[in-house]
């Protein structure tokens, strides 16, 4: 990919520098967690049938194991949890500050847009994209137990349990690729004080 090196308005401060390092680790595990999962027949190509009978959307399956599944999870939370230093939307909100470049902004702009995004189930599920990741991560994908309960039965009643999964990971699969993109950005800037940001953001 063609990109432009945009440098800082000032050289990073040293919290910064470490807030960027530990986004960049964090990120580096998690695409490697789902590079893996997807070597194991995870993906999301071609097209996927749903039902809506009673309430309850119906589709397809993830032939991996939950508690695989959970170890993606787990590194996921990281750039979804509010007290996470990597927490995404904080995270790029603080990125903001290193320069006025119009391509880069737009790169954040871009990214926060796919991350809040409401699913390509709105219209059919009552639940957004991301309220649907905040309700199972605070119940029985982190705790085995059920916090704001009667949020967390109202997901599970709304999807059988595989299709649940498969959407899950869905969405999740769509921040990665936000978290992915940032990462490239960011790829250079400890060392050189420069951001990569692709060239048809100037175009």
């Amino acid at each position: 990919m063609e990109f432009k090196q945009v440098p800082l308005t000032s050289p990073l401060s040293n919290d910064m520098k470490h807030s960027i390092e530990l986004f960049l680790y964090r990120a580096a595990e998690l695409l490697e967690n789902y590079d893996d999962l997807k070597k194991n027949g995870v993906g999301f190509g071609g097209l996927s049938n749903y039902s809506f009978e009673d309430g309850v959307i119906s589709g397809p399956s993830l032939n991996v194991c939950r508690h695989r599944l959970k170890g993606l999870f787990v590194d996921f939370r990281f750039f979804f949890g509010n007290d996470e230093p990597t927490n995404f939307l904080s995270f790029t909100g603080v990125l903001g500050k290193l320069t006025d470049d119009i391509g880069f902004r737009s790169v954040l702009k871009e990214s926060k847009q796919f991350w809040i995004e409401k699913g390509f189930l709105d219209g059919w599920s009552k639940i957004p994209a991301r309220e649907m990741i905040r309700i199972y991560f605070n119940s029985q994908a982190f705790h085995g137990r059920h916090i704001n309960e009667g949020e967390y039965l109202e997901l599970i009643k709304s999807f059988d349990q595989k299709t649940l999964e498969y959407i899950l990971v869905f969405y999740i699969s769509d921040r990665i690729q936000s978290i992915k993109n940032i990462s490239w950005v960011l790829e250079k800037v400890c060392k050189d004080n420069v951001l990569q940001v692709p060239a048809y953001k100037y175009a």
